[in-house]
C-alpha cells in the first residue's frame, strides 16, 4: 500500500496486514501504524484466544487519561481500525472481528459465517468512504453470489484489482497496489491469494 504524508510525500510498499506465525489468523489494520501495539502479540499467538486478546488489549490499553486535555478541548482522533479473521475449528466457522478505537474509545462487532452462502466484504481506513461510494451495492451483491457458486483465487485477485483501482483513480489517500490473504475451509492457513491460474 502507499501512506500519504501529511507534507505531500508518500511511502510505497508498507503492508498493513499480519499473519500469525502459524497462519491460523489474519489481521488488516488502517489508521496511526504508532499505535497499533498489538502486532509482536498478535505474530506470536498462536490461537483465537491470543489474537483477539492482542488486539483487544492493544485497543483498551490505547487510554491515556494524562492525554485527557485532547478529549476536552475537541481535538480530533486518528481512529484505529482492524479486521481481524481466523477459522475456529471447534465450531467449523470463520470469525471475523472489526476492532476501532481512539485514545479514548474503543468498539468492536463481530461476524461468523459457518455454512451460510453469501459471503461479507469488510473495508476499513482511509479509502471505507470512498468504496462505499464508489462501488454500487449491485456490484458487490453480484460478486458475493457469484463466489457462493464457484470461484478461484485469480479470480478474487481480479476483483480486488479493480475495486484498488476504482477506490485510488478518486482518493490519493489509497495506493491501487494491495496485499491480500486468505484461508478457506479446505486450508485455514492464511496465505497470499494466488494472482494467475
Amino acid at each position: 500500500m502507499t501512506i500519504t504524508l501529511a507534507n505531500g510525500g508518500k511511502i510505497d510498499g508498507v503492508s498493513k496486514l499480519l499473519t500469525t506465525a502459524n497462519g491460523c489468523a489474519a489481521v488488516g489494520s488502517a489508521g496511526n501504524t504508532r499505535e497499533h501495539t498489538f502486532a509482536d502479540a498478535f505474530r506470536s499467538a498462536t490461537d483465537y484466544a491470543q489474537v483477539l486478546e492482542a488486539l483487544r488489549s492493544a485497543a483498551y490499553n490505547q487510554f491515556d487519561f494524562s492525554e485527557r486535555d485532547q478529549l476536552i478541548d475537541g481535538k480530533e482522533q486518528m481512529v484505529n481500525e482492524s479486521v481481524v479473521s481466523f477459522f475456529d475449528n471447534e465450531k467449523s466457522a470463520f470469525w471475523t472481528f472489526v476492532i476501532s478505537h481512539t485514545r479514548f474509545e474503543s468498539a468492536q462487532s463481530a461476524y461468523v459465517r459457518k455454512l451460510n452462502p453469501v459471503a461479507y466484504i469488510f473495508s476499513v481506513g482511509s479509502g471505507h468512504s470512498t468504496l462505499v461510494d464508489k462501488l454500487p451495492a449491485e456490484e458487490v451483491s453480484k460478486f458475493t453470489s457469484e463466489i457462493a457458486e464457484e470461484w478461484s483465487e485469480p479470480q478474487l485477485a481480479l476483483w480486488l484489482d479493480g475495486i484498488f483501482a476504482a477506490v485510488s483513480s478518486v482518493n490519493d489517500t489509497v495506493g491501487s497496489s494491495y496485499h491480500a490473504l486468505i484461508a478457506t475451509r479446505d486450508n485455514p492457513t492464511f496465505r497470499p491469494v494466488k494472482r494467475e491460474l
